[in-house]
C-alpha cells in the first residue's frame, strides 16, 4: 500500500441521514483514570500504550497497536527534527532562549503555546517514549484512544456525522448527520464536539496545528489570549453583478470588537 497517499475514511456506498455508521464499545477503547492534570493524563496514557506494545500479539488491542506502529514519528511540531523546529521558528516568529540545562528552547511570539518542545512532560526517557507520547497527543481524545474513529479527519464546515459522548457506558456511537454519497469523505470536528466543552475560548487553528500537525482549512478560529483577541475566519466566494468573481476572507469577532490599538497587533 502507498504510505504517502492521502488517508481518510470514505463512504463505500450511499448513506442516509441518521444512519448508524459505527460503534466502539468501552472494551475496545484504551483509557486511563483522570488525574485532573493534562500532562499527567497524557503521560499515563502513553505508559498504557507502552505496556500494550510490550505485550505484542498477546495484547487485546493488538490489531490497533499494529496500526499505530505504521504511523511515522515527527508528524506534529513537538517531535519535529531539530532542523524542522529551526525552520518553523523562523517562519512563525519564535524567540530562542536557554533553559537551566543549557538547552536551546523556543518561545512562540504567536499562538499556540508549547509548540516545539516537551519541557513540561516529565515522563520521557527515550525516543520510543517520545514517539508514543506523540501518538497520544495526536490521536487521543482526552483520556482515551478510540480505534478506527481516530482515522477520521477533521474539517469544520464539512462535518457530516454526529457522535455520542466518549463517556457513555454503552460505548461510542457515530451516525450520519446528513445524507452522504458514495465516495464522499467522512469528517468530524476535533475542537467543537460534544466532549470538547471548555476549549472553545482557548483552542483553535494554531492549537490544532500544534496537537495534530496540520493547518486546517477554512473556517478557522484564532485566539490571541495575551492580546484579548478571538475571531473566526471564513472563506467567502463572491460572484455577483457588483463584485468580481473570487474569494475573500470574512472575519467575525467572537467577542466584542477589540480596541484599535489591539487590532493593530494583527
Amino acid at each position: 500500500e502507498d504510505q504517502e497517499s492521502y488517508f481518510g475514511v470514505f463512504a463505500s456506498s450511499d448513506i442516509e441521514e441518521d444512519e448508524f455508521l459505527m460503534q466502539v464499545t468501552q472494551e475496545m477503547i484504551i483509557s486511563v483514570e483522570d488525574t485532573g492534570e493534562y500532562f499527567d493524563n497524557v503521560c499515563n496514557l502513553k505508559e498504557k500504550l507502552m505496556e500494550e506494545a510490550e505485550l505484542g500479539d498477546k495484547s487485546e488491542y493488538a490489531l490497533y497497536m499494529n496500526y499505530l506502529k505504521t504511523q511515522k514519528p515527527g508528524q506534529i511540531p513537538l517531535n519535529y527534527s531539530p532542523e524542522g523546529k529551526k525552520l518553523l521558528s523562523a517562519i512563525g516568529g519564535m524567540s530562542p532562549w536557554i533553559d537551566k540545562d543549557g538547552d536551546v528552547k523556543y518561545f512562540p511570539m504567536l499562538p499556540p503555546k508549547g509548540l516545539l518542545d516537551f519541557r513540561e512532560m516529565e515522563c520521557i526517557e527515550s525516543s520510543e517514549e517520545r514517539n508514543m507520547l506523540e501518538l497520544v497527543i495526536q490521536r487521543g481524545f482526552d483520556l482515551v484512544m478510540i480505534p478506527v474513529y481516530d482515522m477520521i479527519n477533521h474539517k469544520n464546515g464539512a462535518v457530516n456525522v454526529e457522535t455520542t459522548s466518549i463517556r457513555n457506558k454503552e460505548g461510542f456511537q457515530v451516525n450520519a448527520l446528513r445524507s452522504i454519497q458514495a465516495g464522499e469523505e467522512i469528517f468530524i470536528t476535533y475542537d467543537r464536539c460534544d466532549d470538547c466543552s471548555g476549549v472553545e475560548d482557548s483552542w483553535g487553528t494554531p492549537e490544532i496545528f500544534r496537537d495534530f500537525g496540520f493547518v486546517e482549512s477554512y473556517p478557522q478560529r484564532w485566539h490571541f489570549v495575551n492580546q484579548g483577541i478571538s475571531f473566526d475566519l471564513e472563506e467567502i466566494t463572491e460572484d455577483d453583478d457588483t463584485t468580481e468573481a473570487g474569494t475573500i476572507l470574512e472575519l467575525d469577532w467572537i467577542y466584542d470588537s477589540p480596541a484599535d490599538s489591539v487590532s493593530k497587533f494583527l
